[in-house]
């Protein structure tokens, strides 16, 4: 049987990850955490974003391959939209998005 998938919040370096998932919302922002996270990529998710019209919004995706320089597999940014109109079962289905 193959081991189930698990999606946690944690403080982990990229260079530990498989696959590395952070939040932004539409003024394409990282929280502090990820910022941190992504730094050595920065440039390149901002040219991944403009190439795909990636702006953040809810439950929208950008995924990069590899970034060299966040040492994980994948990267994926997903768009919370503005973050004072996230409502509880908004994290809910941010998760399922995440997971899926």
């Amino acid at each position: 049987m193959a081991d189930s998938p698990q999606f946690s919040f944690v403080d982990q370096p990229a260079s530990q990850a498989d696959t590395l998932i952070v939040l932004t919302d539409e003024s394409l922002k990282f929280a502090r955490m990820s910022a941190s996270a992504v730094e050595p990529a920065k440039e390149l998710i901002a040219r991944a974003a403009k190439a795909e019209g990636f702006k953040g919004k809810k439950n929208k995706v950008l995924g990069l391959v590899g970034p060299a320089a966040l040492k994980a597999d994948r990267l994926i940014v997903l768009g919370v939209g503005k973050r004072r109109d996230l409502k509880r079962l908004d994290w809910l289905k941010l998760g399922g998005i995440a997971m899926s």
